[in-house]
């Protein structure tokens, strides 16, 4: 199963977990997408834990900018 989920803070009012696992369902995917509602103060100490627990993820406010020196590539459109 590859697991994925939307990061930030807030992010219970978040649609994206229940938008995906009905798609992922309706398409016969084996794979899960959750929610990690990451306090800004305690960003740096979770970023690891989402790197290696998750297969992908998206990121909203307010690690947007934040996020960007932990990856690995940026596209051109990003």
């Amino acid at each position: 199963m590859e697991k994925f989920c939307i990061i930030g803070y807030p992010v219970s009012h978040s649609a994206s977990p229940k938008i995906y696992n009905e798609y992922f369902k309706r398409i016969n995917y084996d794979g899960f997408y959750g929610m990690e509602e990451i306090a800004p103060e305690n960003f740096e100490n979770r970023i690891d834990h989402i790197f290696e627990h998750y297969d992908g993820f998206n990121v909203t406010i307010p690690h947007k900018e934040r996020v960007i020196p932990h990856l690995k590539m940026i596209e051109e459109g990003a």
